[in-house]
């Protein structure tokens, strides 16, 4: 089947604010606005990775985790040594805990050799893209203010031939 499976995370924010993102993604990271809207990911780029056994293990692994507010303020510029660029990271204030968790339990399966221990994990959402530096180093002033919103579903998704497919949605437990 071919192409990588990532496990993404859409947090769900107010209509005028999303529009915000999502305008400020099509000017820093045009081709990637367009494949995916905004998102936290949380498993990256698994090879050879059966489809559904993989959804079934996500499903286990984030059972009983319940919907979650998210708050990002704060941008960070950083170099993707993977990538070979720059990206221009919100960081996630409130909520990253819950990420850092999910990300763990979502890497502990029979893929872990594929998990890149030299990167740590630190919950954030990516807004900007550039092999220039200084393309984004003044962009980040842009995002002063917290961003706040809510994750009610993790998505596993397969890339391959630059389109994105979902493989699989599993909702978060609605709260009591």
């Amino acid at each position: 089947m071919g192409g990588m499976l990532y496990v993404l995370a859409y947090p769900r924010f107010a209509p005028d604010l999303l529009d915000r993102i999502q305008s400020f993604r099509q000017r820093h990271e045009p081709a990637r606005a367009a494949l995916v809207r905004p998102h936290v990911t949380l498993v990256f780029g698994l090879r050879d990775v059966d489809q559904s056994s993989f959804c079934a293990m996500s499903r286990r692994a984030v059972a009983g985790v319940g919907r979650f507010r998210v708050t990002f303020q704060g941008a960070n510029l950083r170099f993707d040594p993977h990538a070979q660029d720059y990206k221009l990271m919100l960081t996630c204030i409130r909520g990253d805990a819950t990420l850092s968790a999910l990300h763990r339990r979502l890497y502990d399966g029979p893929h872990r050799s594929q998990f890149d221990a030299r990167q740590p994990y630190q919950p954030h959402m990516t807004v900007g893209t550039n092999t220039q530096k200084a393309a984004l180093a003044s962009a980040g002033a842009a995002w002063s203010e917290p961003l706040s919103g809510q994750i009610s579903a993790l998505e596993v998704v397969r890339l391959a031939d630059n389109r994105l497919t979902t493989c699989c949605t599993i909702a978060l437990k609605a709260e009591p």
